[in-house]
């Protein structure tokens, strides 16, 4: 069974040949990577792979044309969520993760004290903060920066971070 992801939400229609506009929730590099996409509608129910014909970086998304949507009036129909099962997204530099990968990490100090658990991954538009649950009172808010985050192992979902309970 895939491990879908969502990258991206479809936007409004392009063109007159069934082209969609696609919002990408990062910067892109995903849903340009790879054409093994699935479509699941904003009212829910169960996610349907997409035969992806075509994808153009358009403005600061995507346009993107599947078949099965060839009219603007069929395009509109199709208000949803973009998902890439996660064994499709693009290997990264040594150093660099994917936000899905964070998420449900155990955060520690050096000393080995847990901090809690990566809830999400936030930007304040100068970098990422992994937003941490520490089980009871109000996140932590951790600055994705060589001074605090000091090791992350993805793998073993884990992240060493230089930090303090009390400094959110």
């Amino acid at each position: 069974m895939p491990n879908l992801i969502e990258v991206g939400r479809t936007q409004s229609p392009y063109g007159v040949r069934g082209w969609i506009r696609v919002a990408p929730e990062e910067d892109g590099a995903v849903l340009s990577s790879t054409r093994a996409w699935w479509y699941q509608p904003l009212a829910g129910g169960d996610p349907v792979r997409l035969e992806v014909e075509g994808v153009k970086p358009h403005g600061e998304g995507l346009i993107a044309k599947w078949k099965g949507c060839e009219s603007p009036e069929a395009a509109k129909g199709w208000k949803g969520r973009i998902l890439v099962d996660r064994a499709d997204f693009p290997d990264l530099p040594e150093g660099e993760w994917w936000a899905c990968d964070l998420v449900g990490c155990r955060v520690l100090t050096p000393a080995g004290e847990e901090l809690g658990v990566v809830r999400s991954l936030l930007s304040n538009g100068a970098q990422d903060i992994l937003e941490v649950n520490p089980g009871s009172g109000k996140s932590l808010l951790i600055p994705v920066v060589p001074a605090y985050v000091l090791g992350v192992d993805a793998a073993s979902k884990l992240i060493t971070a230089d930090w303090q309970r009390d400094w959110s």
